[in-house]
């Protein structure tokens, strides 16, 4: 009974400053360069009032990173795997709510998202093994894993800006996180003169198994994308 009243009560109060801050309109318009961490770009923006500000805008970022990563199997066998990596930039929309009308703003929005990781192998020795289950290297040719992150994912995060109360030029800006766990795919690539007997579907399956093991141990590392970025804006 007492949490209901506590959040009877929590509603009541938002609702209420949210009517207040929206029956003091006042619309605006902005523009605001920014770099950081998601690339170069600039947001459009759209303010309400002293309170509320809506930001659409775009990033360009073309990032690739190449590396090599050795991988052990059950078996102790050791592979190579060829790393690449690519972060790109993408659109955005965000919500800017200024609690005390004034530089400081808590955000939240969307991002679009386009990055990821891609590792691929061709297994030496004579087995290779996935999930249990040995493999010889004559079916198994070459090993690729796809790690992606797509689609829009939520924000969340904190910043400065001067567009409130102000006109003309200002600074400004970001610190938080993208929220979103990444997915992931692992293709094999089988012999076009196996093993009899050798099921190239089910090296697949086990395949994916195997790395969905490894996945879910570090899953939580890839959770999150840090957006870090700053600007100078003008408020018309």
């Amino acid at each position: 009974m007492k949490n209901l009243i506590k959040k009877i009560a929590i509603a009541t109060f938002i609702t209420l400053s949210m009517s207040q801050a929206m029956a003091q309109s006042s619309l605006s318009f902005g523009i605001q360069p920014i770099v950081g961490s998601r690339g170069v770009g600039a947001d459009l923006i759209f303010g309400v009032n002293e309170y509320f500000k809506f930001r659409l805008g775009a990033t360009q970022l073309n990032y690739n990173y190449q590396t090599t990563h050795q991988y052990t199997d059950a078996n102790q066998n050791s592979y190579n795997f060829d790393v690449n990596m690519n972060i790109k930039g993408g659109n955005h929309l965000l919500l800017d709510v200024h609690p005390f009308a004034g530089k400081f703003k808590i955000t939240t929005g969307l991002y679009s998202m386009n990055n990821g990781f891609n590792a691929s192998a061709n297994p030496t020795g004579s087995s290779i093994v996935f999930n249990g289950t040995t493999y010889t290297i004559n079916d198994v040719q070459k090993v690729q894993a796809d790690i992606e992150w797509k689609n829009r994912k939520p924000y969340i995060g904190l910043g400065f800006d001067g567009y409130v109360g102000n006109s003309g030029l200002f600074f400004a800006s970001d610190f938080g996180v993208i929220v979103g766990a990444p997915t992931n795919k692992v293709t094999i690539t089988c012999s076009a003169n196996p093993t009899p007997g050798f099921d190239c579907a089910q090296a697949n399956r086990d395949a994916q198994a195997e790395f969905d093991q490894e996945f879910t141990k570090n899953k939580k590392y890839l959770k999150y994308y840090p957006v870090i970025q700053i600007g100078i804006g003008y408020k018309f």
